[in-house]
């Protein structure tokens, strides 16, 4: 997905409040389930630099995709391994969902009075709101998608990797590859594309907000 430059810093505000949350949720989930090593990391925080990939952030804001620092954790110190990084998983998206639910939320019940304020005001709070709303859900759904490294693909090798055996060990080695080839070729018309504009599409009729 390509942007107008003319809406950067709306994006740039969007994009640091999606992924510091994300990320911090993976890490918090981590840390209640007995895992310290999210915080021994320094990732516990609001900060957004502790939790910012130069690179993947300038490729997210220009380009088609991007990526942050990924959470470290430790699984071996989880009690139930499978639940535990399950919900350590599905966290990063649910915390964009939960953002971009409440941001909605605020826009409708204050009839989005913030696009009525004069000035740089209005201008400023109706592109964060805006792109805040957008970018979360995309966020979440992006990362729901099940094919690794994504969250939905380690979501889905929780409950199919023992199974599948080396078929699912061979397709989490070149789930990256198939990722970007997809990402980045014509294919994403087909499948990411039907996939977050569906996905936004549930949104709005369950939120009643209007992208």
């Amino acid at each position: 997905m390509l942007w107008n430059s003319e809406d950067l810093i709306f994006r740039l505000i969007a994009f640091l409040i999606g992924i510091v949350f994300h990320e911090l949720a993976h890490g918090y989930v981590a840390d209640r389930f007995g895992d310290s090593t999210p915080r021994r990391a320094g990732r516990l925080t609001l900060n957004p630099v502790s939790h910012i990939d130069p690179i993947g952030l300038l490729l997210i804001l220009f380009g088609p995709f991007g990526w942050a620092k990924p959470v470290p954790i430790n699984p071996l110190v989880f009690r139930d391994r499978k639940w535990a990084l399950a919900a350590v998983y599905a966290a990063g998206p649910a915390a964009n969902l939960v953002i971009a639910v409440a941001l909605a939320l605020v826009w409708n019940m204050t009839g989005g009075a913030a696009a009525s304020l004069p000035g740089l005001w209005g201008t400023f709070l109706t592109g964060v709101f805006g792109y805040s709303v957008l970018i979360n859900v995309v966020l979440a759904l992006f990362n729901l998608i099940p094919v690794p490294p994504l969250d939905g693909g380690r979501l889905l090798e929780l409950a199919v990797a023992r199974r599948l055996g080396r078929a699912w060990h061979t397709f989490a080695t070149i789930g990256p590859f198939v990722l970007l080839l997809v990402v980045i070729t014509p294919l994403s018309q087909y499948v990411i594309v039907p996939w977050v504009f569906g996905g936004l599409r549930l949104f709005a009729a369950w939120t009643g907000y209007t992208f």
